[in-house]
């Protein structure tokens, strides 16, 4: 492998992965570009290839089909390594994190892990925090263009829209990186934006945090910007299929996909299907449609509940079948649903903790809290409990003898060093239909 010592920009970085990173977008030289593609390009599954890699293709939507390799950051020398591997290794909840001192790179890095995690609110009180202006680089580029979309206001939107998308082509248009990843740099641009418009549509619709007038006026846009063809035909067929939902047309969109299902399930979204299919359901035979649905993917959405976007999935699904009035054979299956990935949260989410807060529920081991003597409602309360001799102690007698400086097990012994709140925790309290099965996110 090449090693990069000196570069012919005005940078305080040595790394190419930190100069790619952090360093102002429109100021690398065209050797420390060349140098960049060359670790791109290379075959070497080297830590600062995998990086430059996976950065170049999530930044500029250079590819879909990328391996999903492990990183070791500690053969990396690079300042970003760095930082990542303190991020991975933390244990500081929100309020430690937003206290904590942090170099304008840690913000950087720390703002994009969270927009990663979908703690939306977390990375804009962190991007408070950093000295960089905005758009400042490439991080902070993709990261302030998603939150200025997320502040649109309810005057002229259509007018806001265009002024930041314009905006953006701009700014990539003077990165002088992109004119090495693609001889068509328009098209690229257009490539690139047409996907960050995409994820900006999917918080608009998944987190309901945009009034009508704004998310009609922004699907609007969508339609009428892509009026061409991405050259990655996985991408195209995703907007493509978005588009035709954006048109009105669910008749088409559903029916796509349901073909999904028969040929590639990873590219379909069940909680979409059953949306759309409840909404046009007007018979006994559909609902019946929505259940085998259901039944046939049961699998696919407890296995992806092992990740933080599997469990956001999840909450979705779940709160369209709330919204939905279902009969009690398909509150069943769904609860069944729920159960069965319950069980899969806790066992590939707490990880190595010794104490986890989970909701309490009729298959643990003591009914009541041993400092209260108080008899727990399945479903309704928190708990905290013990991984090593399963004692469960209710919140509110944990957080009164944390308080009085008690750090232990009240049973075994074993010390509190830190607690695990697992995926779902206090969302699921108010979900009254369902919340005697469901597993425990404060995410």
């Amino acid at each position: 492998m090449s090693e990069f010592k000196t570069f012919d920009v005005d940078t305080e970085y040595e790394s190419p992965i930190d100069i790619f990173l952090f360093a102002k977008y429109d100021v690398i030289s065209s050797n420390v570009c060349r140098q960049l593609m060359e670790l791109f390009n290379s075959t070497e599954t080297h830590c600062d290839n995998l990086i430059i890699r996976r950065a170049i293709n999530s930044l500029y939507h250079h590819n879909i089909n990328t391996r999903n390799f492990v990183f070791n950051f500690k053969e990396s020398a690079s300042l970003y390594a760095k930082i990542k591997i303190t991020l991975e290794n933390s244990t500081l909840n929100e309020y430690e994190i937003l206290r904590m001192n942090k170099t304008p790179e840690e913000v950087c890095v720390w703002i994009a892990y969270f927009i990663f995690k979908s703690r939306y609110d977390l990375a804009r009180k962190i991007r408070t925090q950093a000295l960089f202006p905005k758009y400042y680089n490439r991080i902070l580029l993709r990261c302030d263009f998603l939150f200025d979309m997320l502040d649109i206001k309810d005057v002229a939107p259509e007018y806001q829209i265009q002024e930041l998308v314009s905006n953006y082509e701009k700014l990539l248009k003077a990165d002088p990186l992109i004119k090495f990843i693609d001889d068509d740099v328009s098209r690229r641009i257009k490539e690139v934006t047409i996907m960050e418009l995409n994820h900006v549509r999917y918080l608009y619709v998944s987190h309901n945090c945009k009034p009508g007038k704004i998310n009609d006026a922004f699907n609007s846009f969508i339609v009428s910007y892509y009026t061409f063809t991405h050259r990655n035909e996985k991408y195209d067929d995703i907007l493509r299929t978005n588009i035709s939902m954006l048109s009105g047309n669910k008749a088409a969109y559903l029916e796509r996909h349901k073909n999904y299902l028969l040929t590639d399930r990873l590219k379909a979204s069940i909680s979409d299907i059953i949306y759309i299919s409840h909404n046009n359901a007007k018979t006994e035979n559909d609902h019946i449609e929505i259940l085998t649905i259901i039944r046939e993917n049961l699998d696919r959405v407890v296995s992806s509940t092992t990740y933080n976007n599997g469990c956001v999935s999840l909450r979705i699904f779940i709160e369209h079948c709330y919204k939905m009035n279902l009969n009690f054979a398909e509150k069943v299956l769904v609860r069944r649903i729920i159960t069965a990935a319950s069980g899969n949260i806790v066992n590939s989410r707490a990880g190595d903790y010794k104490f986890v807060m989970k909701i309490y529920s009729d298959e643990m081991e003591f009914e009541e809290c041993p400092i209260c003597f108080e008899k727990n409602m399945p479903g309704r309360v928190l708990v905290v409990e013990c991984r090593t001799c399963r004692t469960i102690v209710c919140k509110k007698c944990f957080e009164h003898s944390y308080a009085m400086n008690i750090r232990k097990c009240s049973m075994c012994a074993v010390p509190i060093r830190s607690i695990r709140y697992l995926p779902m925790t206090m969302w699921c309290l108010n979900v009254p239909d369902f919340k005697y099965e469901l597993p425990a996110s404060h995410e």
